[in-house]
């Protein structure tokens, strides 16, 4: 069951999309938000690593949020102007009540 009041964050659902430039070469390549949802982000931690030649930081993040039939691992959640890359998207029990998230933010 989910606590409404607990969903007190504002989250953007977003897509990658293609698009054919004309003459059909070299397609665009963006993202399209598809929906906006009330959820509850939890930070669960953050770590550092070696990214080529620079070290990079990492934050990882839940999100639970209503059922969201379309929602994917392909999709991406902005929150706070952050752009986080969805890693698992979990219906826990299975009701097509809520979806709990996995993302990661990359610094």
């Amino acid at each position: 069951m989910i606590d409404a009041g607990r969903l007190n964050e504002r989250v953007t659902l977003h897509r990658a999309t293609k698009a054919a430039n004309p003459g059909g070469l070299n397609p665009t390549h963006g993202q399209q938000q598809y929906a906006a949802r009330w959820a509850r982000v939890e930070q669960l931690g953050g770590s550092e690593g070696e990214h080529g030649d620079s070290v990079r930081g990492q934050t990882r993040y839940r999100i639970t949020l209503r059922y969201v039939p379309e929602l994917t691992a392909t999709d991406t959640i902005r929150h706070r102007g952050r752009e986080l890359e969805i890693v698992s998207v979990i219906d826990p029990d299975s009701s097509r009540k809520r979806h709990v998230v996995e993302a990661v933010h990359h610094a």
